[in-house]
């Protein structure tokens, strides 16, 4: 939010220096002929033009102390007139001065007040007008950013929450193959113990991490998937996929993995010999499409588990109505798909 202020506030001073060069510039052409006619006019002129520089930035500083906390429509008004007034009163005072002593004239004060003090107001009248206007444009902008951030924020919570609840629910499944290896084969026991500590040493790197490359989810994918050929051995066969043009988009962190781990799990209770697993990353036009196949097909009655509506409900907080997530069987496999607009590259980057 400082950002944010920061931001307005140069706006601001730039907005008030467009306005004084449009009265510099207007008053200027209004009285060329004039202003132009000799030296001593042109010195009024920029003289003039100082002073009014000097009593805007003191009427600036004066509106925004009035304006602090917001005020009824009435209020503000009678704010704003009597402070035009009153610097169109300094404003006049001040040209009669520098007339008196430019021109050595005597002129009555109060006739001259009486021809200069109109200008005088509705010059600090217009200045008012433009500082309330470009005032709640930009506390108005300030609130959509506040709102735009606030939103990214409880999406990031949602996400990370999303994201931890996968890391018990796969600790318990991996945990449980190193138990059915212990007894069966020790060696291998000991080298899945060393795959997955490799393998959480990779959720502590990501720990901070929404978003990540998908060369990054490769890695992950892969070394999971090595877990899992440990304990299955022959009866796991896998092959993984990508386009090269792809390894560096980023997409939400382990969003894979759980799509693996339900191909690995389910595949093999409907085939017990063995399963073939491909994993692909992939475009199609503007989409970006991320498949897991395995060999099989899918049991009557199946529902989504919670790792499969994990990775829905991340997809639906990351990406709300532009997505598509589908598993259904394809010519002798169970496909979990996920397709992703890839307008939406430069957002989940945003968000990392």
């Amino acid at each position: 939010m400082i950002r944010v202020r920061e931001q307005s506030s140069k706006k601001f001073w730039i907005y008030l220096l467009i306005s004084y060069l449009y009265l510099l510039v207007n008053n200027f052409f209004g009285g060329y002929e004039y202003n132009t006619s000799s030296w001593n006019n042109m010195k009024v002129y920029l003289s003039m033009s100082g002073i009014v520089l000097l009593l805007l930035i003191i009427l600036r500083f004066v509106l925004k102390f009035f304006f602090r906390r917001p005020k009824s429509l009435l209020v503000t008004i009678i704010i704003v007139l009597v402070s035009s007034f009153f610097f169109g009163f300094l404003y006049t005072i001040s040209q009669y001065l520098f007339y008196q002593y430019v021109y050595d004239i005597n002129d009555d004060i109060y006739s001259f007040i009486k021809l200069a003090w109109t200008t005088g107001q509705w010059t600090f009248l217009f200045f008012s007008l433009v500082y309330l206007g470009i005032n709640y444009w930009l506390n108005l902008e300030e609130e959509k950013e506040r709102s735009r951030n606030a939103i990214i924020l409880a999406q990031k919570a949602q996400l990370q929450m999303l994201r931890y609840q996968l890391n018990p629910h796969f600790l318990f499944n991996s945990l449980n193959s190193i138990q059915a290896l212990v007894h069966e084969n020790p060696d291998q026991a000991d080298n899945m113990v060393t795959e997955l500590s490799e393998f959480l040493r990779y959720t502590l790197q990501y720990n901070d991490r929404i978003t990540i490359t998908i060369r990054e989810e490769i890695d992950i994918t892969e070394k999971y998937l090595m877990i899992e050929k440990i304990r299955f051995e022959e009866r796991l066969e896998y092959s993984i996929r990508y386009d090269n043009a792809l390894l560096n988009v980023q997409i939400p962190c382990f969003i894979t993995q759980p799509l693996v781990e339900n191909a690995v799990k389910f595949g093999l209770q409907n085939n017990p010999l063995g399963i073939n697993i491909v994993v692909n990353f992939s475009r199609s036009e503007d989409k970006i499409i991320i498949e897991v196949s395995n060999t099989g097909r899918l049991s009557d009655g199946w529902s989504m588990g919670i790792g499969l509506q994990n990775v829905k409900d991340r997809l639906s907080n990351a990406f709300p109505g532009e997505y598509r997530f589908t598993l259904e069987e394809s010519h002798g496999f169970v496909v979990s798909k996920i397709v992703i607009s890839q307008k939406n590259d430069k957002e989940i980057s945003d968000n990392n």
